[in-house]
């Protein structure tokens, strides 16, 4: 059974369907009798590791489009143009009448529908659909079962069965003391208490959902990938944490593959205090190269990192080859580079 999210909306809702899909339910009697607006966005949803929101535009939004209404999807900063997203406006059948695709350089993505047709073939109670595919979308086949992370994911979301809670800067989780125990030694060190609400400290609530969503399903926000590097350096301490293997080793791999020059030192850092070899060795392999060297050395998060991490700095110049005297040359150059803006 499908359930729409409250919102702060009363004319738009969302359906967060299986990993990768969801469905926006726009309410058109109701916004045919707002008349001091011409455009409607939805709350933001995420969707297969992809931010974005519905626009919903009147007729009279476009000159040139009159008796045609017309929807845009927006997507967030960091979306990544090599996938392709999918939207369909649904008939009230609930099959798709309209597709299109999306897989080019825009932040917008635009799909026009007749008037005439959306009044005549696709209200519902006065209301429409439009179904959303993304990238971490799993295809489906008929009488295809579903998979078992994807069951599990349905459990989740099923607060009916769930048998504890856990609480995150004051929000609410239901979850399975089974499932929890099963996957982490440290949830089930912590249910032998038999307590009914465990509280999560040091935590940001976002990484606690993706967290979750990994013990059930295996996925961050139903994609098998972790969508950003900001991202994984969180869930690395939060599986690190709970005894998750699977996810702090898929974290380091996604940091490793992805160092820079913005995360080299952040890593560095994760590697040394989580016992992350591979991480680590990517980190070196980085910033052992003379040009990414020469531009992290004069900058302030470097003065700290060899305050900080001292055996990290000294492995750091041998392997590059820097003298001790080189190296207390460096630190005697940023110290005072940073003594003149203080």
């Amino acid at each position: 059974m499908m359930h729409f999210s409250s919102s702060n909306s009363d004319y738009i809702s969302i359906a967060e369907l299986d990993p990768g899909y969801c469905r926006f339910k726009i309410n058109y009697r109701y916004l045919e009798r707002v008349i001091y607006c011409s455009s409607f966005y939805s709350p933001k949803v995420e969707v297969g590791g992809v931010c974005l929101s519905l626009r919903y535009n009147r007729s009279y939004y476009y000159p040139m489009a009159m008796g045609v209404a017309s929807f845009d999807i927006h997507f967030g900063p960091f979306w990544d143009f090599r996938k392709t997203f999918e939207i369909s406006f649904l008939g009230n059948d609930r099959k798709p009448v309209v597709t299109a695709s999306q897989g080019g350089h825009n932040h917008i993505f635009p799909l026009l529908v007749p008037k005439m047709f959306l009044e005549k073939e696709a209200l519902v109670d006065g209301c429409f659909f439009i179904h959303c595919k993304g990238p971490g979308a799993v295809p489906e086949r008929p009488g295809q079962e579903l998979s078992l992370s994807r069951q599990l994911g349905k459990l989740l979301a099923d607060k009916e069965t769930t048998d504890m809670s856990l609480e995150v800067n004051g929000e609410i989780f239901y979850a399975h003391r089974s499932i929890l125990g099963a996957r982490s030694p440290v949830f089930k060190a912590q249910l032998k208490l038999k307590s009914q609400l465990i509280s999560i400290e040091d935590m940001e609530t976002e990484v606690f959902k993706y967290l979750l969503e990994y013990i059930y399903t295996d996925t961050i926000n139903g994609n098998p990938e972790i969508p950003s590097t900001s991202l994984a350096q969180q869930l690395l301490v939060a599986a690190d944490r709970y005894g998750i293997e699977g996810l702090r080793i898929k974290c380091e791999e996604k940091l490793s593959k992805d160092v820079s020059l913005d995360s080299v030192l952040t890593c560095f850092a994760l590697a040394e205090k989580h016992n992350c070899s591979k991480l680590k060795g990517a980190c070196f392999k980085f910033a052992t190269e003379p040009a990414n060297l020469g531009n992290l050395i004069f900058t302030e998060e470097y003065l700290q990192f060899m305050q900080n991490y001292p055996a990290l700095v000294s492995e750091l110049r041998s392997r590059s080859g820097c003298s001790e005297k080189g190296a207390q040359n460096i630190y005697s150059i940023v110290n005072k580079k940073n003594s003149c803006w203080t």
